[in-house]
Parts: structure tokens; sequence; C-alpha cells
């Protein structure tokens, strides 16, 4: 293209469009048409493979960047096809389409050229990015969890978990944790009632979380007037299975605080439920 371009004899003039300088020459002209076709083929393969797999993508920035790649290459497919199209019909003498003398067609090629960029690199610079809205989310979630947790570790104090200073991740680490030990009270407290608070999604009923509030609340007033050797046996028997698993699981608790909170999102969403109910009950009563 270039060798075509310094040869044709054209002079280059600032402010002049590619077409008014080099339109009429067929053979830049061909040569274009040919880099065009090219370009609209390696889009329309990426773009079919992009929307065949996009489906498969299990892990969520991967699945945006399958996205914003298929938008891409179908931005970049109509910037080509106009292209072509203007060339042409500035080529044979025929009215240019709309747009041709702005430059709608720049944006809609940078537009392309930055949402192809982005749907491959999003894996490397979208968590990063959305590092303080997840850690805002987390710090509200933490504060939601903190009228329940307050409650069953204060009934059952040997459910807290020893605090580390290891882990990069504080927020999350410490949400983490307090879903933890918060489903370890609950544990706890089921023999002493028929009270099976198993994991729920936020499909369930506002209705339903209030039933157990009151439920949890009715289990743990009962757990702390009752003082008997069971309570001690119960605090024995988890301090000698966590002592036995910690080697096993001391080494796994880094690992599951490296990935996303989301496997833990509806726990989290359905505890935080539970703990306003929880909390509305303390104000009332």
């Amino acid at each position: 293209m270039g060798v075509l371009l310094l040869s044709s004899g054209s002079r280059d003039d600032v402010g002049a469009s590619f077409l008014a300088v080099y339109g009429g020459n067929h053979l830049v002209v061909c040569f274009y048409l040919i880099f065009l076709s090219y370009i609209v083929t390696v889009l329309i393969g990426t773009l079919r493979l992009a929307w065949r797999y996009k489906n498969y993508a299990q892990q969520q920035y991967l699945r945006v960047g399958m996205y914003l790649l298929v938008a891409g290459d179908i931005c970049g497919l109509v910037y080509s096809l106009y292209l072509g199209g203007t060339v042409v019909m500035s080529y044979l003498s025929l009215p240019l389409p709309p747009g041709a003398t702005t430059y709608a067609a720049t944006y809609l090629g940078l537009g392309a050229l930055l949402l192809v960029l982005s749907g491959p690199t999003i894996s490397i610079w979208g968590p990063r990015l959305a590092t303080p809205w997840r850690a805002a989310t987390q710090q509200r979630a933490l504060r939601q969890l903190h009228p329940l947790w307050l409650a069953l570790t204060t009934a059952m104090p040997y459910v807290r978990r020893q605090p580390t200073h290891t882990l990069s991740d504080a927020v999350g680490y410490r949400l983490y944790r307090r879903v933890i030990e918060i489903r370890d009270g609950l544990l706890i407290l089921e023999p002493y009632r028929d009270l099976h608070l198993e994991q729920q999604s936020t499909a369930g009923t506002t209705v339903d979380v209030a039933t157990h509030a009151r439920s949890l609340a009715s289990v743990l007033h009962a757990f702390s007037a009752k003082e008997c050797d069971d309570d001690h046996r119960t605090a024995d028997a988890v301090e000698d299975d966590r002592s036995e698993s910690g080697q096993a699981t001391g080494d796994q608790d880094g690992a599951m605080i490296t990935r996303e909170i989301s496997p833990m999102k509806e726990e989290v969403a359905y505890l935080t439920q539970l703990s306003r109910a929880f909390a509305r009950l303390d104000v009332r009563s």
C-alpha cells in the first residue's frame, strides 16, 4: 500500500480525505478493498467463535469478555463494510453514503477497536477496576451480619476463629470468616430444637426469613438459659474438631479466599436477610 501511495503521484494535502486524494486510483482502491476483505474475514471468524463459546464461559469476566468481543466484531464489520461501500461509490462517482464526510465512521472504528481489545483483556483489568465496589459491598455485608454474628458469638465464644494477618484481602477474609462462624453457631443450635436453617437463596420470602429469625431467637434464649454439661462438651467437641482439621484446612483457606466471593453470594444474601430480621426482633423486644 505504501508503494502504491508513493508512486501514485498524488499530493497528500493536509486536511484532505483519503477518498479525495486516492479515490480515483484503481490500484489503491483494489488493494484497499483486498485489505478490508481480509479484515472482514478475520472479524467473521472471531465473531463466530466468540458467539459459539460465550455460553460455555463459567468465569464472570471471561463471559463478559466474550460479549465485548462479539460487540466489537459486529461494530468492526459494520465499519469495514461501510468503508468498502464508500470507496466503491466514490470510485464509481456515485453519491456517497450518509456520514462519509464526517467523523462518524472514525468514531465507529475507534469503538470497535476498544471493544475488541477490551474483550480478551478484561480478565486482567476488570477485577482491579471492580475492587473498590467489591470491597464496599463486602463491608456493607459485614455490617449487616454483625447483629446475628454478635448474638451467636456472645452465646458461644468458642465459634470465633483465630484472626490471621497473612491475607491481603482483609475485607473479603473477614466476611468469609463471619459466614463460617455464623454457620458454626447455627449448626450447634440445631440439636436444641428441630431447627433446620439450611442455605437459602435470595428467592426466599420475607415471611420465611422472619420465621427463622423468631425460631433462632427462641433457641438462643433456651441455649443461654441452659446451664449444664452439654454446653461444655459441645465446646470441647468443636475445639477438638478444629484442632484435628486445622492442618488440613489451614492451607486451603488462602486458596478459597483468593477466589471471588460469587460462590458465597446466595448464602451471604440469605444470612444478611436473617440478620436484619433478627435485629428487628431484638429492637422490638
